[in-house]
């Protein structure tokens, strides 16, 4: 991941974000999200967040939320499997009694590479 940023200097991130219609409620559920194809399980996409977080705590890159790529259609994070099952969770989660949250948003962000980032990554590819 840290190459790919290396490459395109940002990358288009999301989060997943459950929250209540009538009460000033909001929780993040995902973040970062990270999603290359449709197909992307949720299992998938929280695997890629843990990477995404832990070169963000390394210093290696920076996670926005308030500044979605300029251009990028983040229809591939809204279409995917993993959204789709996020959001059918939060349907089936609002037929429970006391469950506060009933709807599931997504907030668009981006992941950038830090200098100190694009250090590491020009000596991982020297190997």
């Amino acid at each position: 991941m840290l190459l790919d940023l290396a490459q395109y200097i940002y990358l288009p991130i999301s989060r997943f974000i459950i929250s209540s219609s009538t009460e000033e409620a909001s929780f993040v559920a995902l973040a970062p999200a990270s999603v290359n194809s449709r197909d992307d399980s949720l299992e998938t996409v929280k695997e890629r967040a843990g990477i995404l977080i832990n070169l963000e705590k390394k210093g290696l890159i920076s996670l926005d939320y308030d500044i979605p790529i300029e251009g990028y259609d983040y229809d591939l994070h809204i279409s995917s499997a993993a959204y789709l099952y996020f959001e059918e969770t939060v349907r089936e989660g609002k037929e429970k009694p006391n469950f506060i949250c009933d709807t599931a948003n997504i907030e668009k962000g981006s992941a950038a590479i830090t200098e100190l980032g694009i250090r590491a990554a020009d000596s991982i590819k020297v190997f």
